[in-house]
């Protein structure tokens, strides 16, 4: 009778890992569905800045360069422009811990190379473009203040 018992218990346990395992490894690959959609959509936008926007605004006048840029900062800050900035980090940071407690660790070193030069990005947004569109809107209304008078 113990003899029966102890396989029934072993089918069971192998049931319930079999069926966690699985849920564990539908759980990563949403988080990383959701870690690839918010980068590749930052990537976006941070390209289209890159070969577009930025070439375009070169080629304006300051004052123009000036309240583009400002309102391009103020359009910017909302709650989708939020979610995906953040989402990227958030996402590819969990999909790091998920894959590092799976049994598959392939995708580790490219998840960890993925939140690095993510993380780098942040980096040179916070330490050098937040700066640079701060020091913009402290100085807009002289600029525009001036102009004004002008005409």
């Amino acid at each position: 009778m113990d003899r029966r018992f102890q396989d029934m218990g072993s089918r069971i346990r192998g049931r319930l890992t079999e069926g966690m395992t699985r849920r564990r490894t539908e759980v990563l690959s949403v988080v990383l569905l959701a870690a690839t959609v918010c980068t590749g959509l930052m990537a976006g936008l941070f390209a289209a800045f890159s070969y577009s926007v930025m070439p375009g605004l070169a080629r304006a006048d300051d004052r123009t360069l000036l309240i583009s840029m400002q309102r391009i900062n103020e359009a910017i800050q909302n709650p989708l422009f939020g979610l995906l900035f953040a989402g990227a980090l958030a996402f590819t940071a969990i999909g790091v811990v998920l894959a590092a407690r799976s049994g598959d660790r392939a995708p580790l070193p490219w998840l960890i190379a993925a939140l690095v030069l993510y993380a780098a990005t942040l980096a040179i947004t916070f330490g050098g473009n937040i700066p640079l569109n701060n020091a913009i809107s402290e100085v807009l209304p002289a600029i525009l203040g001036s102009a004004s008078r002008s005409h």
